[in-house]
């Protein structure tokens, strides 16, 4: 399986000792491909407030030995 993400941007900093949080949800399945949508949420250590952090797209696209597409499902 390979990743590729389009771009990453921080909309705030992630400091030592926040816990962080991804929620994703899957946006489309083809043959060979995944397309996950991701949110990243921090909690500061002496906070019960979560803001977002980042969020992009990732794409996981199943290969085989010589690096070509292959089935997600036989």
């Amino acid at each position: 399986m390979t990743v590729a993400m389009d771009s990453i941007q921080f909309h705030q900093p992630v400091r030592v000792g926040d816990i962080v949080s991804l929620w994703c949800r899957t946006e489309k399945i083809s043959q060979s491909s995944i397309w996950i949508h991701v949110d990243v949420r921090a909690n500061p250590r002496w906070s019960e407030d979560k803001h977002k952090v980042t969020e992009t797209s990732v794409t996981l696209v199943a290969i085989n030995q010589d690096y070509r597409p292959i089935p997600i499902l036989n």
